[in-house]
């Protein structure tokens, strides 16, 4: 074997030693097995290479030859499923990954025993060489495509990570990359091209991902096996050391005091042998010890190690069922012993037992028996005669100790016998009574984490019986509210009918000719209370439709100033008749908005005919429109007798009426819904409208609509 065999070899060694610690240290972890399963076969592969170039005849270098290509073709496969598993978490052999792979898989060890992989190898002085065939083409193809998969699965991965993923894959990148580039050019390329004598280059290029896959657990935690580093390279360092400080005692005794000299291979032989022994003894006195403490349960516990792993089992869960379960398990099996009960107090008269591996029976006298004592440990064997005593012995209890957090006993920590019979030691004891202060407090915030989980249960259970019940009330709601409408739309279809009949003949009767004043006034009360009657159907229906959703709104551009003109030449016989000062003030530009021409023309004749009505003869209203910022404004100014402060918070309420006695000014009483009316039509515009007035200084009724943005 040259040197150049025994580089390979030490190289393959090494990649098997990253393997079995990656493997062995999270063997459950996918990724850890997948990235074993590769550096395991570059080993392999190592190895291969390797014999292949000592081979001394051709079948035996035909048969390493073609071991170096099976291990090739799990290299490609073995590296994108590492990177798959990497990525998604999950093995990918179990998954899709066979079906990609076993197609190729198949077909490359099929062609990979005929004479189109490898067609002849020939052994001469220089070295070996082999002939490849054609498929080796569709070999290198095969090879670049999976393992150029794996390198876009890590690269996509590494741009969408953050943090210390996005470090690792940077290593496993670079350490992957460089390996690759080294082994594709002298173990793919060239002998592709028939230059086979540089084989043995690639399996060096391993080393560098070695080096950098160890600096990646050193610094970044990569596959969670540092510690197992650590302790690899101690107990390395370790063995160097002793072997060399034996091989320089053996050296000193032989030639300087007993004058003789031991042949290398004894020497080799010895030191082997010691350093054997020596690296042997922790495991065999473990063994040992373990083996007696099967006969004899003589095995003690480490108490600062026992501490330690109670305290992360009772941090490990706020529920009271795992943590007791887990807690009394945990002291039976390092106390060896029978059995462990844990009661807690709830109340003076309340109280629950748990138990591992069984649960004992107590009474509530036994229970109020055992509350008396508070002497911290109580051992059994002390106790005499005493009840306590009495108590623990139907139990087969040997000790006893309260779990007390601030001041108040919440539970007491029974210990049943040891299994060699032997009394608890003071080692026991000791631990005993360290322990339980931390278990008190630890029980304690499980009960208040299990009374705030109970709570939580009775306020869902309270909070889902009151929306059940609000449920059943807004159903009964919506019930009642489409009686309302339905009855509402009924109701108006009719009566509008017959009172529009009613108008007509009244109307008749007033203009058929000469009546006497009596009968013309009556006739005229009758007139105006169908016309209110008319209204109030009308808008009681408008006011329908708006809470029930169903009132169509068709927007459509327009002039609000040609509107205003409009309704202005409408109202002024109005006006005239109460020889009212009747004003119309425009801006000098059209004044553009997107909505319902009729509905806005119902908030303007309502606004309007309000100030009309409620200003007294010979007064003065104005209506004025401009522009303010990005909204067209109408103002409806009147000199009327005003609204008090106490009226103007319900004014646009339903069935809202003026109770002030100017309000008495208007000939004919409102239905008190059009205002109301007129706000919910401009709420449907995303408009407002407001009121500013003062009693005795007149009102100013003003509603804003959105102008449309300039395209």
């Amino acid at each position: 074997m040259n040197l150049l065999n025994f580089s390979l070899l030490v190289v393959g060694t090494v990649n098997f030693s990253l393997a079995f610690f990656i493997f062995f240290r999270k063997g459950k972890n996918v990724i850890n097995q997948s990235f074993a399963l590769f550096v395991l076969n570059s080993c392999l592969w190592a190895f291969s290479i390797a014999f292949f170039l000592m081979a001394p005849n051709v079948t035996v270098a035909l048969f390493w030859n073609r071991l170096i290509y099976i291990c090739g073709t799990l290299s490609a496969i073995l590296f994108l499923s590492f990177s798959m598993t990497f990525v998604e978490k999950k093995n990918f052999i179990n998954t899709w990954g066979l079906i990609f792979s076993l197609p190729p898989l198949i077909f490359i060890f099929l062609i990979l025993f005929t004479d189109l992989f490898i067609q002849q190898i020939t052994i001469t002085p220089a070295g070996i060489d082999v002939d490849l065939g054609i498929a080796y083409t569709a070999w290198t193809v095969f090879f670049v495509l999976f393992f150029g998969w794996g390198v876009i699965e890590l690269f996509v991965k590494y741009f969408d990570s953050r943090g210390i993923i996005r470090t690792q894959i940077k290593y496993i990148l670079f350490a992957i990359l460089a390996t690759m580039v080294g082994a594709y050019s002298f173990n793919i390329l060239l002998p592709l091209f028939g230059n086979y004598r540089y084989i043995h280059v690639g399996p060096f290029f391993t080393t560098v991902m070695v080096a950098i896959i160890a600096y990646a657990i050193a610094k970044h935690h990569f596959l969670d096996i540092r510690l197992v580093i650590a302790r690899f390279f101690s107990y390395a360092l370790l063995l160097v050391i002793f072997a060399s400080l034996y091989s320089a005692a053996i050296f000193l005794a032989s030639y300087i005091i007993f004058d003789f000299s031991i042949p290398p291979k004894t020497l080799v032989f010895l030191i082997t042998l010691t350093v054997g022994i020596s690296f042997s003894f922790q495991p065999i006195k473990k063994f040992l010890e373990s083996a007696t403490d099967e006969v004899f349960y003589k095995e003690g516990y480490d108490s600062e190690v026992f501490l330690k792993e109670i305290g992360n089992i009772m941090s490990a869960t706020l529920s009271l069922d795992d943590l007791s379960q887990n807690f009394l398990e945990f002291i039976v099996k390092n106390f060896k012993i029978s059995q462990a009960n844990l009661i807690l107090f709830e109340g003076k008269r309340h109280f629950k037992v748990y138990g591992f591996p069984k649960r004992a029976h107590f009474t509530e006298e036994q229970i109020r028996g055992l509350r008396r004592f508070d002497d911290g440990v109580i051992i059994f064997e002390e106790l005499n005669k005493a009840p306590l005593g009495e108590i623990l012995r139907q139990h087969q209890m040997t000790a006893c100790s309260f779990l007390e957090a601030k001041g108040k006993k919440i539970g007491l920590l029974l210990l049943g016998e040891k299994l060699s019979g032997d009394v608890l030691s003071s080692q026991d004891i000791k631990v005993v009574e360290i322990m339980t202060p931390q278990a008190a407090v630890t029980v304690q915030n499980a009960q208040a984490f299990d009374e705030i989980q109970q709570f939580n249960i009775t306020l869902n259970q309270k909070i889902s019986h009151a929306t059940a019940k609000l449920k059943r009330a807004n159903v009964r709601l919506q019930e009642l509210s489409k009686l309302k409408d339905e009855f509402v739309s009924i109701a108006s279809h009719e009566l509008r009918t017959p009172m529009t009949a009613i108008k007509s003949y009244l109307w008749l009767a007033l203009n058929r000719g000469k009546l006497d004043a009596k009968t013309q006034k009556n006739l005229g009360r009758a007139f105006d209370s169908t016309e209110r009657t008319i209204n109030l159907v009308k808008d009681m229906l408008t006011v329908s439709r708006i809470e029930g959703r169903r009132l169509d709104v068709n927007k459509v551009p327009f002039d609000l100033v040609d509107l205003a003109k409009q309704i202005y030449n409408d109202l002024k016989i109005q006006a005239e008749e109460k020889q009212i000062n009747f004003g119309l003030q425009l801006p000098k530009t059209v004044l553009t908005v997107t909505a319902d021409r009729d509905r806005i023309g119902e908030v303007m004749i309502n606004v309007i005919g309000n100030a009309l009505k409620f200003t007294p003869n010979q007064g003065k209203v104005i209506v004025h429109l401009e522009k303010a910022g990005n909204q067209a404004q109408v103002d409806v100014i009147d000199n009327g007798p005003g609204i008090p402060k106490q009226g103007l918070s319900t004014l646009f309420k339903k069935f809202s009426r003026m109770e002030h006695s100017f309000s008495k000014l208007a000939e004919q009483p409102g239905t008190g819904l059009g205002l109301y009316i007129a706000k919910q039509i401009l709420t449907l515009h995303q408009g407002k409208i407001w009121v500013k007035s003062r009693v005795g200084r007149g009102s100013t009724f003003s509603f804003s609509l959105p102008c449309p943005k300039r395209s």
